[in-house]
Formats: structure tokens, sequence, C-alpha cells
């Protein structure tokens, strides 16, 4: 039986980045979709007409908001995130050095294709110990993924197949087909992660996190029903530290002949030391070749 997660994103340039989204059965996802839509003229249409839900622009309009959180609370129960803060990232880069060779970040250092290489890493085993999704996963239950097309590139996903294999059988029962990238317009589950995301980003950077994870959303009216249950991960500076040396490690030819180090752990040896090459000075660059595969992928 597929149980389903989608997952939308949120961030500003410079601040954290989040992961979030909900998890549920299809045919709950039907019974969602069906409420969703009928909530839809309250929403802004894009520069086609279309009604979507977005949750930066209906944050004008906060009273309708309610509605679609209403929905949310009556279909579904579970949730996720994970966030990542650009310094730590940043941080995590100027930690790593090699005395053989030097590390060359291409695309995939985007902190939105590292978030989703770290939440796929990671996600499979975060459910599955918090009870099984809190009794939402059974025995026979795969997770299906699936992520709004703009959260990253597909090609984040190169290494899925060795990262499934590389599980323990435990987990890979759980783990269902190969993420897919789709189009949040057109599937209005993604509408409720993009909800999700952008409440919990906007609750980290005015410090109350807690009371968006409650499910108050900046309410303070204390009967609002409180049903969803999960959890929210934020990788830190050393997690991701760890995170991108195994990363590279694994990209290597022979991986454990491979010489990556963190300078928190083991200091640079002075002028052999070779570091990640100048990430800041590559940024042009990288949103040339961003937008350049991106136009591509448009063009198929």
């Amino acid at each position: 039986m597929a149980v389903q997660l989608y997952i939308d994103d949120s961030y500003k340039p410079g601040g954290v980045h989040v992961l979030a989204g909900y998890m549920a059965r299809a045919e709950d996802w039907a019974l969602f979709s069906r409420d969703w839509e009928e909530l839809l003229p309250a929403c802004y249409p894009n520069g086609n007409g279309k009604l979507r839900f977005k949750m930066s622009e209906m944050a004008r309009r906060m009273d309708d908001v309610r509605m679609f959180a209403n929905a949310i609370r009556k279909h579904l129960n579970y949730r996720v995130s994970i966030m990542m803060r650009e310094d730590d990232l940043h941080n995590a880069i100027h930690r790593i050095w090699s005395p053989t060779s030097e590390i060359l970040f291409g695309p995939e250092a985007y902190i939105s294709n590292l978030l989703v290489r770290f939440f796929l890493s990671t996600i499979f085993e975060a459910v599955i110990g918090d009870h099984g999704g809190q009794g939402l996963l059974s025995p026979i239950d795969k997770i299906d993924i699936y992520f709004d097309k703009e959260t990253a590139a597909d090609w984040s996903l190169d290494q899925w197949e060795d990262m499934v294999k590389n599980k323990p059988e435990y987990v890979r029962d759980y783990i269902g087909g190969k993420p897919q990238f789709l189009d949040d317009e057109e599937f209005m589950p993604l509408q409720s992660a993009d909800f999700l995301a952008w409440w919990i980003r906007r609750g980290y950077e005015n410090g109350n996190e807690a009371t968006i994870l409650d499910e108050t959303f900046g309410s303070k009216d204390d009967k609002v029903p409180k049903t969803t249950k999960g959890f929210n991960l934020m990788f830190d500076e050393d997690q991701i530290t760890s995170n991108l040396i195994d990363l590279f490690k694994s990209a290597s030819t022979l991986p454990a002949w491979t010489e990556i180090y963190d300078a928190k752990v083991k200091p640079r040896n002075g002028n052999t030391a070779m570091d990640v090459y100048g990430f800041e000075k590559r940024n042009h660059l990288l949103s040339y070749f961003k937008a350049k595969l991106k136009s591509l992928r448009t063009r198929r």
C-alpha cells in the first residue's frame, strides 16, 4: 500500500531554507484535494488565470488562510520538515579540505539540491523511528515522495539507487518508487506543503516556531485544534560538514582512499592543504549553469 509524502520548500536568500510537507494515504489525499479545490476561488490566479494556493500571496489575506488551515487539519494528520541555514552551509564548506585533491563544487552544491539529498538520506529512518509515522505506516506500506518541481533539479536524485541499496533492509521495506518532481499548480497536495513550509520558515525567523508547529499558525486562539503529529529536523553546521564529506567520498572512484577532512576534527596541514574551490566566487557562474539546465529541461 502506498503512503504519499508531498514536499515543498520555502526560503529567503541568506536565511534558513525549509523543506516541509504532509504524509497521508492516497484516499485521504483525494478527499483533501476535493475540499481544497472548492476553496481555491479565494486565491490569486497565476499569469494564465489558473487559481492555485500560494502562501506567500495569501499572507496578505490571513482571514482567508484559516479555512485552508482547517482543510489541512480535517484530512491530514502527519507533517515532516527539515531546515538548513545558508550560513551553516557556507561555514561547513570552508571546514572541508584535502591534502591530495582540490574539491570542486558544481551546481549540486546549491542549498536546495543539498537539502533534497540530505532530506532523502534521513527521512525514512526519521519517520520509522517516529513510531512508524505515529501509527500511519503499516508493515506492508511504502512511502512515495513527491517534490514541487521548483524545489530542486531532478538530477539531485542521481545517487538515489545507491542510497536505497545502502539502507538497512528494515528501511528498504518502506521505500517506494523514485521521488518525482511535479507541478504544484496541478497537484493540490503540493499546495498544502507550500502552506506548511512557509509557516515553518516564518516561525523560525520570528522566533515563534513552537507556536507554528503547535498548529496555531500565529493565532492567539487557544481553541485552535491541534491534531497533526510529526517532527522538525535542523541540519546544523557539524551535520552538514559530515554529510558533505560523505557525499564527496561516495562520488569518488576510490572512496576508501579518498582523503577529505573536517578542519574542526583534523586541522589543515599548512601549505599542503587544498581547500574547497571558492564557493562565493562561483555563484554567478553556477547561477548561469542552473538557468541553462532549467531551460533545457523545459524544452524537453
